[in-house]
């Protein structure tokens, strides 16, 4: 997807990224999505969290970057997939509280759908990092 685009038409509300290495991962996974999928994303909002988990609400994306760089040991493809897979969750407009009642059919849509983007090597790799989505919905 256009990343200009993208603001051009309020789909990213926030872009509130410190770290500028991540920033630059999450524009990369964001102009690797197909632009067919433009106009049927969501308007949220991204931003860096810290020590709360990755996860997706209502309101956007959060990202707790050092634990990603913690869990991926910095693996590049494991964190574009992990990107990939948050931000398929928001395209599939998944809160929090549906992946807490769905939580496993949730992991594996947005698993799905990030394959379908071109994430699928980036995605089974983060899944080595992090463990299935039977592990994560355990937790």
């Amino acid at each position: 997807m256009n990343l200009k685009t993208l603001k051009e038409i309020t789909v990213i509300i926030n872009y509130e990224v410190n770290d500028a290495h991540f920033k630059k991962q999450i524009d990369q996974v964001l102009t690797r999505i197909p632009q067919s999928y433009t106009w049927e994303f969501p308007s949220f909002s991204i931003y860096q969290n810290y020590a709360k988990g990755t996860f997706v609400d209502e309101d956007g994306v959060y990202f707790d970057v050092d634990e990603i760089y913690a869990k991926t040991s910095g693996n590049s493809d494991a964190i574009l997939g992990v990107i990939a897979h948050e931000l398929a969750h928001v395209f599939l407009m998944h809160a929090v509280e549906y992946t807490q009642n769905d939580g496993l059919k949730a992991e594996d849509e947005a698993d799905a759908l990030a394959s379908r983007w071109g994430f699928s090597e980036e995605i089974k790799i983060f899944r080595q990092k992090f463990g299935p989505a039977y592990l994560v919905n355990a937790k």
